[in-house]
């Protein structure tokens, strides 16, 4: 089955069903920001979204995810049933700050877990802990800033290939996608959301022919290391 009705736009429904038509081995990169209070842990979010992603992900494609830290350890669980952990990424939040009341636990950073269909390595080297400008509220209230995404799906596809956000909200991957010549593949739930993410998505301007971008980057230089690496 051809992706091409559901590419460069957002598809209104539910992701458990839309994706039965996401034919094998054909998406290159999932990055995604699944819902993660804990009634969608406990109903096994993460288990979906790994068993979907070793079915539709190319051989050695990657699944980035967000996630809470208090649900890191079920996240891992959940997903490594299907998929091979690769690393764990650190977005600092800067300032601002969130409080797990029953933990007294204040959070200032946001885990993204890493894993792979087999074996794989990213596009180009990635810093696994850095400074994000800040959740994006403008068109979700669970929006995730264009940075991170940008810099993430940077550094694991290349132009051209196909990303994956089952979870697709306020529209940031597709956004992002448009901006780096990734062709996407975006499903919501919510017709409302998915209205607004159509909207944000028609104002953005796609990569010019010929045009070749630099790296994304956090303005962070990475750490230069003295002998091999393991």
């Amino acid at each position: 089955m051809s992706l091409d009705r559901y590419l460069n736009r957002i598809t209104v429904g539910d992701s458990r069903v839309l994706a039965e038509s996401i034919p094998d081995d054909s998406i290159d990169l999932i990055f995604t920001d699944p819902p993660y209070l804990k009634a969608n842990i406990e109903d096994g979010v993460y288990s979906w979204l790994a068993n979907e992603a070793v079915r539709v992900l190319k051989p050695g494609g990657f699944c980035l995810a967000y996630t809470g830290s208090q649900w890191l350890p079920c996240v891992l669980e959940q997903m490594q049933k299907a998929l091979t952990f690769f690393w764990v990424c650190i977005l600092r939040h800067g300032s601002a700050a969130s409080y797990v009341y029953h933990k007294r636990a204040i959070v200032r950073y946001t885990p993204i877990v890493v894993f792979v269909k087999g074996k794989g390595v990213p596009q180009r080297a990635f810093l696994d802990c850095a400074a994000g400008s800040g959740a994006d509220k403008r068109f979700h209230i669970w929006g995730q800033d264009e940075r991170t995404a940008s810099y993430y799906i940077d550094c694991f596809s290349s132009p051209g290939e196909i990303v994956w956000e089952p979870f697709c909200g306020g529209g940031t991957v597709p956004a992002v996608c448009r901006q780096l010549d990734r062709r996407c593949l975006a499903f919501e739930l919510d017709p409302d959301v998915a209205a607004r993410a159509q909207a944000r998505l028609a104002t953005v301007q796609p990569v010019l022919p010929g045009i070749v971008q630099q790296q994304y980057t956090f303005g962070e230089e990475l750490v230069e290391m003295n002998g091999s690496l393991c």
